[in-house]
């Protein structure tokens, strides 16, 4: 009898009536203009793309999903994002979910693209699309007290933007792709690099272990809260070795090994709203491991990754005006970090105090606007960006705008996409 109600009850869950259902899907055509030659040869000039949606809500739980791929036919490129996919379940003031779902604990990583604790989607760079942690997310309040945990033990690293190496000879999907050098110096001559990858297996770089906890408190118009997790990086870290040969050909012979590298994370987050204005401030740190892979054998030159810990100062001041118009103005700054680390193993911060701008208009239900802008006062960087999109019926839409980058120093983060500028549109089919 209790194996049939165990049963009944599974039944139940996966069968239960539907009381919200939303699905899309997008199909695309992209063309990007170059107003530059980007430094990575091949870039593409043309895209399509699929972008699927899905958010279910039943009796017993929920579903969400957000995936998003892209091909490039010229060079016959790809790039996957599943960003978010998940089931949840609500009651009273407990939730939990099971999957792949971004955190909301560090409010300012979103708009500078920091992509420490959620990673970034990264087809572009300039985005600011993020993708979640895989786990179990579970939720408890408490009148003005909320507990939050995530806890996995399986991992997927952020795999956009990334190259390939085929035939000694890399290749990427896009100009966002920042691949080593081609060539290095000796006695006065550039030596071409022949570049071997050795592939680790798959469960080395997935099977890791995720633990945090946040604690918020809440008042009547803002809240305060802190975080701790220990996580694996978003973005694999680089083993190298190699020596310079002259048989056949004279060249320069690297091998290369990824390997997947743990650090900690933890801040302090305030909010206060006033009138129609919120304001943030907030405090993170990032702690890296100081990670070795036992399994690689080095030979006479060898690379190794570099571990710095980076802090940052965030705020910002958010205006939303009825859900059809909102402006933001932030601010960070690095507090503890190298901002000048030019070891292309070595994770180089993307700001050193920089000022930031966004804004959205809906002007219409079929016409919509935005902008961002980034702007480092020590570096000099400049990111800007502007899109709009008018959707013509219910299934077909087109999109327009351009993206702008100003990096004149090469310890900059961004001085590998300087030549990136770039004016894009797109003509949709949503179904």
């Amino acid at each position: 009898m209790r194996k049939k109600c165990c049963l009944c009850s599974f039944l139940l869950m996966f069968f239960a009536p539907v009381l919200e259902c939303w699905s899309k899907g997008i199909l695309s055509y992209e063309h990007f203009g170059r107003l530059n030659t980007p430094a990575f040869e091949g870039a593409s000039d043309n895209a399509l793309s699929f972008e699927y949606k899905h958010d279910k809500k039943r009796a017993s739980f929920d579903s969400f999903a957000n995936f998003h791929a892209r091909y490039f036919p010229q060079n016959e490129g790809s790039q996957i994002s599943l960003r978010e996919a998940y089931i949840s379940r609500v009651r009273g003031k407990t939730s939990w979910a099971v999957g792949r779902k971004i955190l909301d604990w560090t409010p300012h990583e979103k708009f500078w693209g920091i992509g420490e604790l959620n990673a970034l989607k990264g087809f572009n760079l300039m985005d600011d699309d993020q993708e979640g942690l895989m786990g179990v997310h579970f939720d408890k309040k408490w009148d003005r007290v909320q507990f939050s945990v995530l806890a996995s033990g399986m991992h997927i690293p952020q795999i956009n933007p990334t190259f390939t190496i085929k035939d000694g000879k890399i290749s990427g999907a896009n100009e966002w792709t920042n691949p080593p050098a081609k060539f290095v110096r000796f006695s006065g001559q550039n030596i071409p690099v022949y570049y071997n990858l050795d592939e680790p297996p798959i469960s080395s770089l997935i099977f890791k272990q995720s633990l945090g906890t946040r604690l918020k408190y809440s008042w009547k118009k803002g809240a305060v809260s802190a975080y701790g997790v220990y996580k694996p990086e978003n973005l694999p870290r680089i083993n190298a070795t190699g020596f310079y040969e002259q048989n056949e050909v004279e060249q320069a012979s690297v091998r290369a090994k990824p390997f997947i590298n743990h650090h900690t994370m933890y801040g302090l987050n305030v909010t206060q709203e006033f009138g129609d204005f919120t304001a943030k401030v907030s405090w993170d740190t990032i702690d890296p491991d100081h990670g070795e892979d036992g399994s690689f054998e080095f030979e006479a030159f060898k690379i190794k990754p570099v571990y710095t810990t980076d802090s940052f100062f965030t705020a910002s001041t958010t205006w939303d005006k009825n859900r059809y118009m909102g402006l933001s103005a932030n601010f960070i700054e690095l507090l503890r970090g190298d901002a000048n680390n030019t070891n292309v193993f070595a994770k180089k911060p993307k700001w050193v105090r920089a000022i930031g701008f966004s804004t959205w208009w809906k002007a219409t239900g079929k016409l919509t606007f935005s902008a961002n802008y980034r702007q480092d006062l020590v570096l000099s960087d400049i990111l800007t960006r502007f899109e709009s999109r008018y959707k013509f019926t219910k299934h077909v839409a087109v999109g327009v705008g351009a993206d702008f980058l100003r990096a004149p120093k090469e310890r900059s983060y961004w001085s590998p996409y300087r030549a990136n500028d770039t004016v894009f549109s797109s003509l949709e089919y949503i179904f």
